[in-house]
């Protein structure tokens, strides 16, 4: 799933100044937020660089280790 909504409001920036930012409409960027449409990998080079991340970072971590679970070596 991708973070473009909370990396942007985490930077204060309004969805309007992320449109103006990347050039990509308002609908558009709020249809990748809430991941009804998947963005090309175009439009996620123009998302990231206009947030000032890496791509890497507009997604989430789908897997988060918990402090109960021990994993086992690989041999």
């Amino acid at each position: 799933m991708l973070r473009i909504r909370a990396l942007r409001q985490s930077q204060g920036i309004s969805l309007r100044q992320l449109s103006e930012k990347t050039g990509i409409s308002l609908k558009l960027l709020s249809k990748y937020e809430l991941g009804t449409v998947d963005p090309p990998s175009s439009k996620l080079v123009t998302i990231a660089a206009a947030l000032g991340v890496t791509i890497g970072r507009l997604y989430s971590s789908a897997r988060k280790k918990s402090p109960n679970i021990v994993e086992a070596p690989h041999t």
